[in-house]
């Protein structure tokens, strides 16, 4: 994985890369860092990167020569499809907020070009002309883009196979799992008055995995509740949450969300994805209302329309015999009914992907009636699983469906279907 930094301060990250795994990693061959003063590009004797702004108002602008000629100058050594596929991150307060999902995607590409923003902001045509994606960490604001810079890179290197000593380290760590981590002790096992857990000590390793998942569970709905909205959760867990005061897993569909978790709250601007459908008579009752049992149908548009979307048809990759799937847990919250002749607008993204699973959020909206503007129709989640109709056992997700909706929800754009041979058999 090779990282271009570029920025107007190249010193603030010597440190940074010059200790720990990052150091350790570049000195094996798995990660290396280009970094380059945007200031060297400059169109005059003083460097100058900045400027004031048209219009008037506070604070300097980025200028977009310098930018562009640097990332220019990082992926003159590229082919240009090796160019085509590098993502180049602008790191910004405006951006999409970074999460577990994004550095894995970012991860999977062969290099990353880092623009770290200073002053006011950047000329907005980098963003618009030059960014492939906007990045933040977090809804406040710091005094430049390099220590947003560091913490993508950390992130992401983390993902490098090979950067981070054992693979099962990256995927039960907190929020890669889907949850935060269980509590941690090491020796000794009595420190002042404070002891290990017994059951850690007992040796009953099924025991000891039961209490982490549960204590993961109990953290998690204590400290980070909205990422329960968001897990696959199997019925065991969902007990063990009821017994802690959470929804109880047989509450109504149109009170919870996925396994007795509230359903997610998204509006139009959480996909990157959406089609249309419209209400036929015979979903219909005799007043013109919409069967409930009508919107599974609308789901399973949705979720064809999705991979279509991405290139390749679900129904010739199950034929194919490369993969199939199927709908194991669906959960639709109901607002308001469609009528016949509705032309419903379907929103669906893959919120997440298992290793034999992945699961769908989904939102449908109706035509506005009168002055009320939006109207949402239904939300809700639904998990796929993969299998095998031959030995009916569970089944891989294929890399290649992993990495296409990872880097679509992360970006907005479709991989070249062309790198994935086994789904090109199934392209439109």
């Amino acid at each position: 994985m090779r990282f271009h930094i570029l920025t107007l301060f190249p010193e603030a990250f010597k440190g940074p890369l010059e200790h720990s795994m990052l150091e350790r990693a570049r000195q094996h061959d798995l990660l290396s860092f280009q970094l380059t003063d945007i200031r060297d590009y400059a169109h005059d004797v003083h460097g100058t990167a900045d400027d004031y702004q048209f219009g008037g108002g506070a604070g300097m602008v980025m200028k977009p020569e310098p930018v562009f000629e640097a990332v220019e100058a990082a992926l003159a050594g590229y082919s240009p499809q090796e160019r085509a596929a590098i993502p180049i991150v602008l790191t910004s307060p405006q951006g999409k907020l970074l999460d577990q999902q994004t550095a894995q995607a970012l991860a999977r590409c062969p290099a990353l070009v880092l623009i770290c923003g200073h002053y006011a902001g950047v000329d907005e045509r980098v963003r618009q002309h030059l960014a492939t994606h906007e990045i933040s960490i977090g809804d406040y604001v710091l005094t430049g883009g390099e220590l947003p810079a560091m913490v993508i890179m950390d992130t992401v290197a983390r993902f490098v196979p090979g950067v981070v000593g054992s693979a099962e380290n990256v995927l039960e760590d907190s929020i890669t799992s889907g949850l935060l981590q269980h509590p941690l002790y090491t020796r000794p096992a009595q420190f002042r008055d404070l002891a290990v857990p017994d059951i850690l000590l007992s040796g009953n390793h099924a025991r000891i995995a039961r209490w982490r998942r549960e204590e993961s569970l109990r953290r998690t709905l204590s400290q980070r509740p909205d990422l329960l909205a968001k897990a696959a959760l199997p019925e065991e867990d969902l007990v063990y949450l009821n017994s802690l005061g959470q929804e109880s897993p047989s509450a109504p569909l149109s009170q919870r969300g996925v396994g007795g978790i509230s359903a997610p709250r998204l509006s139009r601007t959480d996909f990157r994805f959406h089609t249309q459908v419209r209400v036929r008579w015979n979903e219909c009752d005799p007043q013109g209302i919409a069967f409930n049992g009508a919107f599974m149908n609308y789901l399973e548009v949705a979720h064809a329309e999705y991979f279509r979307n991405l290139g390749f048809s679900i129904y010739a990759l199950a034929r194919s015999g490369h993969f199939e799937s199927a709908m194991v847990k669906v959960d639709l919250e109901f607002k308001a009914p469609a009528r016949l002749d509705d032309l419903l607008e379907l929103y669906l993204r893959v919120a997440r992907v298992g290793r034999s699973s992945f699961t769908l959020e989904l939102a449908i909206y109706g035509p506005p009636l009168g002055q009320s503007g939006d109207r949402l129709l239904a939300a809700g989640r639904a998990v796929y699983a993969g299998f095998d109709p031959a030995s009916a056992t569970a089944r891989p997700v294929p890399d290649g469906i992993r990495e296409l909706a990872e880097h679509f929800e992360a970006t907005g754009e479709a991989l070249p279907l062309a790198r994935f041979p086994r789904l090109a058999e199934a392209a439109l």
